[in-house]
């Protein structure tokens, strides 16, 4: 688990709070910061509940440990991410076939081109619409439109597939977009 890497490796902190109160703590400032953020890509920012977390021990250089562990973190969660292989192979046979993919996410973008290339499909999606970059969290409109911007097409001509029935299904329904939901591992058409 990332969280407990964490705190395993981080020995300034793991030496001040024991590990089941380091995990209910973080959980507290990552609800936070949600909160605080709401709607923004900021939300998202493991760095922003780490620091809160270790300010609030009263850590010397809270912000450069916030640093060390939100690397970690995503480090490990990186590493341990295991595919759907359905979905990757059918995303590869949609890039074989011409068709452009945009991936829209509500994650920073840093974190989700980590994971892209992870999943080694960082050749195959040609753009990318972060929370981070459109100011704004899925279902809200404008995420969906500067979708539409980069890959210079209307909404009837695109097909928002995703695994979220109202940020993913509901946000492109809302401009027209026809939609595909991903449940289960397969993908099943929403009316």
């Amino acid at each position: 688990e990332s969280l407990y890497n964490v705190y395993v490796n981080m020995t300034k902190v793991n030496k001040q709070i024991d590990w089941e109160s380091f995990k209910d703590s973080y959980i507290s400032h990552r609800a936070e910061i949600t909160q605080k953020h709401r709607g923004s890509g900021s939300s998202r920012s493991r760095f922003l509940a780490f620091q809160a977390f270790f300010e609030e021990l009263g850590l010397d250089c809270a912000y450069g440990l916030a640093y060390e562990a939100e690397e970690l973190y995503w480090l490990t969660l990186i590493k341990m991410m295991q595919p759907n292989k359905n979905i990757v192979e059918f995303v590869r046979s949609l890039h074989r076939h011409g068709i452009l993919i945009c991936a829209i996410t509500d994650m920073q973008s840093r974190i989700q081109v980590q994971k892209i290339r992870r999943l080694c499909l960082d050749s195959v999606i040609n753009f990318m619409v972060t929370s981070e970059e459109a100011g704004c969290e899925k279902p809200d409109p404008a995420i969906f439109e500067l979708a539409l911007q980069k890959i210079n097409c209307r909404p009837n001509e695109v097909i928002m597939i995703g695994d979220s029935l109202i940020k993913d299904i509901n946000g492109a329904k809302f401009l027209g977009i026809d939609t595909l939901i991903v449940h289960e591992g397969s993908l099943q058409c929403i009316s």
